[in-house]
């Protein structure tokens, strides 16, 4: 099977599931993340606030961070979800944002790491 086929069945796939992927993301990509998630046929759900993100990130198939936007809750809810996701077995994607731009983003990566 060629990487063209392959890509075919993967999104064959993701068009059956229809997956729900919690994306933290920031402000400026948000839109972009969403409107990408949907474009693969799957949904996207935004969720951002710590003291939710493990129950909808149990609803998910998969976990999206982008670190564009590093405020103390969003890095809380970033952990929280991820640990989730871990426990779970479920996809993590990491887009580390700004990474070696400053001492704190690095430190907020290799937490997320």
């Amino acid at each position: 099977m060629d990487i063209f086929e392959k890509s075919e069945e993967i999104f064959e796939n993701i068009r059956k599931i229809k997956p729900v992927v919690h994306n933290i993301s920031n402000i400026v990509t948000a839109n972009d993340c969403a409107n990408i998630t949907l474009a693969f046929g799957g949904s996207p759900t935004m969720a951002e606030h710590p003291d939710e993100v493990e129950d909808i990130t149990s609803v998910c198939s998969g976990f999206v961070i982008n670190m564009g936007n590093i405020g103390e809750p969003l890095v809380e809810a970033m952990l929280r979800a991820g640990k989730r996701s871990n426990v779970l077995g479920h996809p993590v994607i990491l887009d580390p944002v700004g990474a070696g731009a400053a001492k704190k983003r690095n430190d907020v990566l290799f937490k997320l790491l």
